[in-house]
């Protein structure tokens, strides 16, 4: 999905079906089973942020997205994102769980 204005695109959204089986052991525990929306990569031009094209994006995905008769929705965002952080809880969205990560030093090749 994509937002254009004056002929550029200035947001955008890949979304899909996110279906959790109560059955699929490899489906993850913290979420109960259904029919989800993920929205899975979600962006909008630096400078043109903070004038609702987020908003207007995510509302035609949930508009796309109306006829499935989904259970809820599912999107991961980088917490440390200033912008993103206060954005999706004014959309409807709670938090789930948090990610943690863990980075080993530079190996040398040899």
């Amino acid at each position: 999905m994509v937002i254009e204005r004056d002929g550029q695109i200035v947001a955008m959204s890949e979304n899909e079906l996110y279906m959790i089986d109560a059955e699929d052991e490899d489906g993850p525990d913290f979420m109960l089973p259904g029919r989800y929306g993920h929205i899975n990569n979600m962006g909008v031009r630096q400078d043109l942020r903070g004038q609702g094209f987020g908003r207007l994006l995510v509302q035609a995905t949930f508009d796309a997205f109306a006829h499935m008769h989904l259970d809820g929705y599912i999107l991961w965002f980088n917490p440390a994102n200033p912008l993103s952080s206060p954005f999706w809880p004014r959309m409807g969205f709670q938090p789930l769980w948090r990610t943690y990560q863990r980075h080993y030093p530079e190996r040398s090749e040899g």
